[in-house]
């Protein structure tokens, strides 16, 4: 399930920005963030090859969204997990990073002012 969230900011974004960005918010917590040449996803949030989050920058009429999808960061481990079996196991540790993420931009919101 992808989160969506309204953030303020008084500077124009792009992905570069919001990279530097979130590298700030996640580099304490060990997190890997790096821009992404997916399509649909701007910036990935890393925990592991086998946890990680999308992250996507959307404006629209001057007000501007960050979309966090949960996926698996490793090219090695999309191919392992195109079953329903392994799927169904890691998609709640997907939707918990996907949480832990939205939770932790949302408390840190300030940052994007700066």
């Amino acid at each position: 399930m992808a989160r969506k969230i309204e953030i303020t900011t008084e500077k124009t974004l792009n992905k570069e920005v919001l990279k530097d960005y979130l590298n700030t918010m996640f580099s304490s917590f060990g997190y890997e963030v790096y821009l992404s040449s997916l399509i649909g996803a701007d910036v990935v949030v890393k925990k592991n090859n086998w946890i990680g989050a999308s992250v996507k920058l959307k404006t629209k009429s001057d007000k501007n969204y960050i979309i966090i999808s949960g996926f698996s960061p490793s090219t090695m481990a999309r191919i392992l997990v195109s079953g329903i079996l392994p799927i169904l196991i890691l998609l709640p540790k997907w939707l918990r990073f996907e949480k832990e993420i939205e939770g932790i931009i949302k408390e840190d919101q300030a940052i994007f002012n700066t």
